[in-house]
């Protein structure tokens, strides 16, 4: 029985681990997007210095959340993440309204993606 300790305590601890995470990644995920779609909103209506602005608040949120992300997130999907991030504010200097949009609507739907790949589920488990 003593044997068990161990592996149990390790097993333990890799759950607190995945809990932990899976609950900030929420609690950012759920504070980056309403920062994007707001910079989306103000580029939709064409206000391109609200819109810089509201995108570096965006993105100061970004690089702070990204520094924790890279300790327990796939790196592929970060990378991914990241190159849509970087092509977003290039559409954004670029103040091209089309690509605006959709490369918010990409990042959005990366983050969605990120926080359902590290939920703490039965499928992910296993």
């Amino acid at each position: 029985m003593r044997s068990l300790y161990i592996p149990l305590i390790c097993l333990l601890l890799v759950f607190v681990f995945w809990i932990t995470s899976s609950s900030y990644t929420d609690r950012t995920v759920n504070t980056l997007i309403p920062a994007l779609e707001e910079t989306r909103v103000f580029a939709v209506a064409e206000d391109w210095e609200n819109a810089s602005a509201s995108h570096d608040r965006f993105l100061q949120l970004w690089n702070e959340y990204y520094s924790v992300y890279c300790y327990y997130i796939n790196s592929s999907d970060m990378e991914e993440l990241q190159r849509s991030v970087a092509c977003f504010s290039g559409c954004l200097e670029a103040k091209d309204l089309g690509l605006v949009c959709r490369e918010a609507e990409n990042t959005t739907a990366l983050l969605k993606d990120l926080t359902i790949e590290n939920e703490f589920r039965a499928d992910n488990i296993l």
